[in-house]
Formats: structure tokens, sequence, C-alpha cells
């Protein structure tokens, strides 16, 4: 992306997302590459449906970048699992003396992620969890968790796929 474009994509350095039903998220990387996120696989089916979503959002929020570059490439695409809980709460893990894991942001990690790390160093220097705000769980698998996966995927297909269309 052309410097003159780069300083009007997030000029302050800010990440942001959105309040959308199916999240979308955008930064800039120390690269200065504009990191599209949002919910579903690009893997396999879900590959082209995505990338034909990211393109249509990066057109709409930052237009200045389709019309500076309109034939641009989008490098990479990763994804990974969300981990949903029924309560909408994160878990907090404590394994023994020196493990501890707080998972199932409910797909709004970025924030709650940042968070939690510092509370968890906290945790490691003060040997407590009293600033941790959540109960201590016990590890558990979820029996649904693919029929649930397949849910949302199927959802944020379909959201990818009509959103910014009509």
């Amino acid at each position: 992306m052309p410097e003159k474009i780069k300083k009007t994509i997030l000029p302050e350095g800010h990440g942001a997302w959105d309040t959308n039903l199916i999240l979308s998220s955008y930064r800039l990387d120390a690269a200065g590459r504009l990191i599209v996120g949002s919910v579903g696989s690009v893997d396999r089916l879900g590959h082209e449906l995505h990338k034909n979503w990211a393109k249509r959002t990066i057109n709409k929020v930052f237009p200045q970048i389709n019309d500076a570059h309109p034939e641009y490439n989008l490098e990479y695409g990763w994804f990974g699992r969300i981990a949903m809980t029924q309560n909408h709460v994160p878990r907090f893990h404590i394994f023994g003396k020196n493990n501890i894991s707080v998972t199932s942001f409910n797909g709004r990690g970025i924030g709650q992620g940042t968070l939690f790390g510092k509370l968890m160093a906290q945790y490691f220097l003060n040997d407590s969890h009293d600033n941790i705000p959540l109960p201590v769980y016990k590890q558990k698998s979820v029996i649904t968790r693919g029929l649930r996966g397949l849910a949302y995927e199927a959802g944020a297909r379909a959201y990818h796929f009509i959103q910014h269309r009509l």
C-alpha cells in the first residue's frame, strides 16, 4: 500500500472493530499491512467466500485503498477456533502452581485478552488470583463443540455472503 494511502488508514495506529452481528476488525501490523478479521474458516469451501467478503469490507470501510490500487491482493488468510461458553463469560483455569489460563473470550478476545494477560502476569508476581474477576473453573470437554462450530461457520458464511451486497 502506498505510504500516502497508509497514512489515511487508522492514522493514530489504533485497531478498530464494529458491533455487527458477525464482528469485523481492522488494524495495521508492524509492517504496515492492513489486517482484517472476522469469524469464519478460510480453508476449503470457505476460502473464496471469506476472501471476497474481506475485499468488499475493505472497499466499503477504506475505499481509498481500492481507488489507489484496485487490483490489490490479499497475502494471507488464517483462522482459529473461537471458544464460546454457554453464559458468554470467559473461563479461568489453574493447573498447578505455575500454569494458569484464561480461555473462551466468546469472539471478543482482543480487549479481554490484553486485560487478562496483564492480570495473569500480576497473578504470577503476587501468587494470588484476587485481581482476576472470574471464578476458577475445572477444565471440561464441551460435548456439542463440533455441532456448535458448524452452526457458527454456517452463520458466518451466510452473513459474509450477503453483507455489503444489500
